[in-house]
């Protein structure tokens, strides 16, 4: 149900409330059955929208995103080699310790730690 829907109906509740109670208050027996139907009325139509915001709240929401990445420099792929040896190295050969990379030559033996060159 739309917001600007439940508003309307939730003022008319509310002016069916304060209408009926006004009738209960003149006294006579019509205007008692009169009132009590009004605000029954009311209350069935707060009850209503209280129930639907409920069903609104335990539906899954539904999300899309569409991102784009881009680096701030220049992309280039470029084989890794070992200091040591000069060797070609593989992701194999690579691990992540304490959030750096360890590199470790299947071919000398060597290991330390991979360093990011400066982007500039």
């Amino acid at each position: 149900m739309h917001d600007a829907l439940k508003l309307v109906v939730i003022f008319v509740a509310l002016c069916l409330v304060m209408l009926g109670s006004i009738f209960l208050v003149a006294g006579q027996a019509e205007n008692i059955l009169t009132g009590t139907v009004m605000i029954l009325i009311a209350f069935a139509l707060l009850g209503y929208i209280y129930a639907s915001t409920r069903v609104e709240a335990k539906r899954p929401i539904r999300q899309e995103f569409h991102v784009t990445m881009g680096g701030s420099g220049e992309f280039r792929e470029r084989k890794l080699a070992c200091k040591s040896c000069g060797a070609v190295l593989q992701e194999k050969d690579l691990t992540v310790v304490k959030g750096g990379i360890m590199v470790k030559c299947p071919y000398c033996g060597s290991a330390y730690a991979l360093e990011e060159e400066p982007k500039w």
